[in-house]
């Protein structure tokens, strides 16, 4: 792991804070892929709940790939690990078009 990476999860993981910054994170995160998400009009006819939950989940996808990240000390570098994330969020990782289809969230009467 780098000296900076070493010193910044550290830091977190010391003042008791780790478990505040992720979820802030995580909201942040979230707001901004769904931001996206919208923009582009991904998935296609995506009703706005389920732009909000597939945001949520990509948003923790980032999160854990992160956590990993600096846990281990892998030697990957950030720009690496960006351009993972963003073959996960766009589908872009191997498997089929068909495969990553998820079913139609549906809504619960509450």
């Amino acid at each position: 792991m780098s000296a900076a990476r070493k010193k910044i999860y550290r830091a977190l993981s010391d003042s008791g804070r780790l478990y505040d910054f992720f979820d802030l994170a995580q909201g942040y995160f979230a707001r901004g892929i769904e931001q996206r998400l919208a923009e582009t009009n991904h998935p296609a006819n995506a009703s706005e709940r389920e732009r909000t939950i597939l945001a949520v989940g990509l948003a923790g996808s980032l999160l854990s790939l992160f956590r990993w990240w600096m846990e281990t000390g892998r030697k990957t570098s950030a720009a690496t690990m960006d351009e993972l994330f963003h073959r996960i969020a766009w589908g872009k990782h191997g498997l089929e078009h068909d495969d990553l289809q998820p079913t139609r969230i549906r809504q619960t009467p509450t």
